[in-house]
């Protein structure tokens, strides 16, 4: 909702025609990133929504649902919109300051706002409201790079996990890869691994679990043709052509 709106959702025909802001209960799944605050709602019309740290007023802090913690909320000076109607495609930009809650159903909020904390390091900077009335996109809330960096490093140095083979059996032919997994909107970081049967990715996607991922596999036997490709101006990435 807006700041300074009344009711639990945002009121008044202003909200309504962004859908975004005019929200009421939606649920879905909050992703706490490097960069950004991400809201996936399992309404796949409604879009996922990032907010980035940098037009944040402040960290995200915690707020009470009864006599409980059990919500985080901020003001976001800017947002943007991804994916509504599981449409890929250019996303939206919604240039106005708007207040989101979020409230954690089965957990505390204890975890999440633990990472921010560390997130912020001595680098930390709280954003203000700006001159004309607004929240606006000030210096927000700026992770500490070197915070960050000692969050993922486990995350990303975990190696392939053994137990992913399809089959015992297999022989590795190359060391453990570490690389990038590219779609539309999305680099997902982790390693890969190609055996004498598959080629194997291993997703890296939680700083928590310490534990791998379920890793894909694409059989050898199905790569018709690869291609070396451009990713950043660098000559770097590969592209596999499946016959499945």
């Amino acid at each position: 909702k807006r700041p300074g709106a009344g009711g639990g959702g945002g009121g008044g025909d202003g909200n309504e025609r962004i859908p975004s802001i005019g929200m009421v209960a939606v649920p879905g799944r909050l992703r706490l990133c490097s960069r950004s605050v991400v809201f996936e709602p399992d309404d796949v019309s409604r879009g996922i929504v990032r907010c980035p740290f940098s037009r944040m007023a402040g960290r995200p802090r915690a707020a009470m649902v009864g006599d409980q913690a059990r919500a985080v909320t901020y003001v976001c000076g800017r947002h943007s919109v991804m994916r509504a109607n599981a449409v890929v495609g250019p996303h939206d930009t919604v240039d106005e300051g708007a207040e989101f809650r979020f409230t954690f159903r089965h957990s505390s909020p204890a975890q999440f706002l633990d990472l921010i904390r560390t997130m912020a390091g001595d680098d930390a900077a709280d954003g203000n409201v700006n001159g004309n009335g607004g929240h606006g996109a000030g210096a927000g809330f700026v992770p500490s790079p070197a915070a960050i960096d000692r969050i993922l490093q486990p995350m990303l140095d975990l190696p392939f996990d053994p137990h992913n083979l399809l089959d015992i059996r297999e022989v590795p032919r190359t060391s453990n890869l570490r690389c990038h997994q590219l779609s539309p909107l999305q680099a997902q970081p982790g390693c890969s691994i190609v055996t004498d049967r598959h080629v194997y990715f291993q997703p890296a996607s939680s700083v928590m679990s310490g534990v791998a991922e379920p890793a894909k596999a694409f059989a050898i036997r199905d790569v018709v043709a690869t291609a070396r490709r451009y990713h950043g101006l660098r000559d770097c990435a590969v592209e596999l052509y499946l016959s499945s």
